[in-house]
């Protein structure tokens, strides 16, 4: 979804309150629709399997990407992110295969370690 922590002020919370900001994404991106991923690899054919990466109303495949960091930064700042928690790591070992996307470059990992500390 497309949510802010700012939401959460206008839904009652009060300000001062708010301690931490949780940021969750997923180790690679997904879409639903008429978008299209720049570049395709086989491998995320094996991703949207193995992570059952399908639109949760339709039940259309999603398109699966190496995660976008550029994106993930600008939503970790407009929502001043103090903790960012990244899910569906599990798939990626799975498929033992590492990638981020940079600046429309693709920079791939033979190990996890080597792309966490990307």
């Amino acid at each position: 979804s497309h949510c802010t922590s700012a939401g959460a002020l206008l839904n009652g919370i009060p300000p001062q309150s708010i301690r931490r900001i949780y940021g969750v994404a997923k180790a690679y991106d997904t879409y639903v629709g008429s978008k299209r991923f720049h570049g395709h690899e086989n491998i995320f054919n094996d991703i949207q399997g193995i992570g059952k990466e399908f639109g949760a109303t339709t039940g259309r495949r999603r398109q699966c990407n190496w995660l976008d960091i550029k994106n993930l930064q600008r939503a970790v700042d407009i929502n001043g992110v103090t903790d960012l928690i990244i899910n569906k790591v599990d798939i990626l070992r799975e498929v033992d295969v590492w990638g981020i996307r940079r600046d429309a470059a693709t920079l791939k990992f033979d190990t996890e370690q080597r792309w966490k500390s990307s």
